[in-house]
């Protein structure tokens, strides 16, 4: 009984080693192409053309770490814990958490197009990048949060390649502004797809949030939201 119970604990400890494994080479590489692609953009693009570029990241970038205050993350705690049926609605609520903020983070991106010239020189198909961009990063946790390191890390390594494939190719290919926007456009039109498919899938059975799961993982992810906010926004 012993030699049985250790060799599933040296199975499940090495499937668990591969799998952080995994997802650690996935996270370098997307530490990687955050370096060098706009070391790669800044030669393919004019120089206002590239500070739209980085403008638009940093509103996105901003949006999504002050808004989201730690709901997806929390997930990692949650989930491993809980039934099926209660991960459902820590899931579910998450999701529309996510999404309500994304509707806040596209009107606050619209209130700066609409009214500065940085703004107007990014375009408005900013506002819809920047809304499902806070939305669909809940897709960066989903996986990992059902112990599917694996999975998450290969979900991950995907859309970080095709950013690059897209983004890069538009710029070599129009040297333009508007076409890259366009690339990173259709990019977060299929990870927020991805991101709803996933959240359907894994969610079942549904079942409804209560004001007993939100507040639980309110209290639990709040501080840790208003501390990495915090962070941001003074490093930014």
């Amino acid at each position: 009984m012993n030699d049985k119970t250790e060799e599933h604990s040296e199975k499940r400890g090495g499937k668990l080693r591969k799998s952080v494994l995994t997802l650690s080479f996935s996270n370098a590489v997307e530490m990687a192409i955050q370096v060098l692609l706009p070391i790669l953009l800044v030669r393919m693009l004019s120089e206002a053309d590239f500070g739209l570029y980085r403008t638009l990241w940093l509103i996105a970038f901003t949006c999504s770490g002050t808004l989201a205050f730690g709901m997806p993350a929390s997930l990692l705690y949650f989930l491993p814990r809980l039934d099926k049926t209660r991960s459902s609605i820590f899931l579910i609520q998450t999701a529309g958490f996510m999404l309500l903020v994304s509707l806040i983070a596209a009107a606050g991106t619209a209130a700066f197009v609409l009214n500065n010239d940085t703004g107007r020189s990014i375009g408005v198909w900013a506002i819809p990048f920047v809304g499902l961009w806070v939305f669909a990063s809940l897709l960066d946790f989903v996986f990992n949060a059902h112990q599917a390191a694996g999975t998450q890390a290969r979900v991950n390594l995907s859309f970080a390649l095709l950013r690059v494939i897209l983004v890069l190719g538009s710029a070599w290919i129009f040297k333009q502004w508007t076409a890259v926007m366009l690339a990173q456009l259709l990019l977060v039109i299929l990870k927020g797809t991805a991101c709803v498919v996933s959240v359907i899938r894994l969610s079942r059975p549904m079942v409804s949030p209560n004001r007993e799961s939100i507040v639980e993982q309110g209290k639990y992810s709040l501080p840790f939201g208003v501390s990495t906010a915090m962070y941001l926004l003074r490093s930014r």
